[in-house]
């Protein structure tokens, strides 16, 4: 399914999120793999506000299903941040490296192949003109972005 264009932005972000993702299940030194993780938080922590914002709209759209999957959503934020913040760099294990490169990339899946494939068949013309306000007015391009080490 197309992404409409209210969402193309927070798609945007998921392709670097899913870099960030793919570095750190990869066998590079874990340390450095680390520290990129806790570079990429505050982009990461940026794009997790504007998402919330946008799916505020959601909220008040009256569908029980979407309701819950932002709910979820909001819930898989809080975890993500902190999974990244908790990761003890100078002693970090490939295994919660991966882990948590596992967990970024069913972040991204569920958003792309269930929560925003969902809001495309059930929300209004008006709640996307909202969301797509949202995203247009707060989304900082340029604050979830990743490079590698």
């Amino acid at each position: 399914m197309k992404r409409h264009r209210a969402l193309v932005g927070l798609s945007h972000d998921h392709h670097e999120i899913l870099l960030l993702a793919r570095l750190l299940k990869s066998a590079h030194d874990s340390a450095a793999r680390c520290h990129s993780a806790k570079r990429f938080l505050p982009g990461l922590r940026a794009h997790f506000s504007v998402e919330e914002r946008a799916l505020a709209f959601v909220l008040g759209a009256g569908h029980t299903k979407l309701n819950e999957q932002v709910q979820d959503t909001i819930r898989c934020h809080r975890e993500l941040e902190t999974a990244i913040a908790r990761l003890p760099c100078a002693s970090v294990a490939h295994d919660d490296l991966r882990t948590v490169g596992t967990e970024l990339v069913e972040y991204v899946r569920g958003q792309e192949r269930e929560l925003f494939q969902q809001m495309q068949r059930m929300l209004s013309a008006d709640v996307f003109a909202s969301i797509a306000e949202c995203v247009d007015l707060e989304r900082d391009i340029a604050a979830c972005r990743f490079t590698a080490p």
